[in-house]
C-alpha cells in the first residue's frame, strides 16, 4: 500500500498548495477588510458590518489553510473535504475564482477512491504507531 500512498501524496500535493495560497491570499485580504471595516474609516466605503465579514473570511481562511496542510499530508480527509468546501463557498473576493478553481480541483482529487484509501491506511498506520507506544 505504500506506492498507492506515494500516488496520493503526489495526487494531493498540487490542489493541496493550491488550497494553501488560496486561503493565504484570502486571510491577508480578509484582515484589510476586517481591519479598515472594524475601524469604520469608510476607507473604500468598507463600514462596521463589511469589517465583520472580514474577520468572519479570516477564520474561514483559517480553516481552508489547516485542511488544506492536513490534506498535503494524508493527516484528515474530513479536514480536507472542509478546505475544499469553504474554498468553494468564499468566491466573493478578488481571489474567489482562485479559491473556486481550487476548491473544484481539490473536491475532484479528493473524491477519487484510492486517494480516499491512502486517508485511511494513513490513519491505520498512525493507530498502529499510537498502539505500539502504549504497549
Amino acid at each position: 500500500m505504500i506506492a498507492g500512498t506515494d500516488r496520493a501524496l503526489q495526487r494531493v500535493s498540487a490542489p493541496a498548495t493550491g488550497l494553501m495560497v488560496a486561503g493565504i491570499l484570502s486571510a491577508v485580504t480578509d484582515t484589510f477588510v476586517a481591519v479598515v471595516g472594524l475601524l469604520d474609516r469608510k476607507l473604500f466605503g468598507l463600514g462596521q458590518a463589511e469589517g465583520f465579514v472580514g474577520v468572519l473570511g479570516v477564520l474561514l481562511s483559517g480553516i481552508v489553510i489547516v485542511g488544506a496542510v492536513r490534506m498535503k499530508t494524508l493527516k484528515s480527509y474530513g479536514w480536507a473535504m472542509t478546505a475544499s468546501m469553504l474554498a468553494l463557498i468564499t468566491v466573493c473576493y478578488p481571489c474567489g475564482i482562485l479559491s473556486l478553481a481550487m476548491g473544484i480541483w481539490s473536491f475532484v482529487v479528493l473524491l477519487d477512491p484510492s486517494v480516499k484509501a491512502a486517508f485511511r491506511q494513513a490513519g491505520a498506520d498512525v493507530d498502529e504507531r499510537l498502539a505500539a507506544l502504549d504497549e
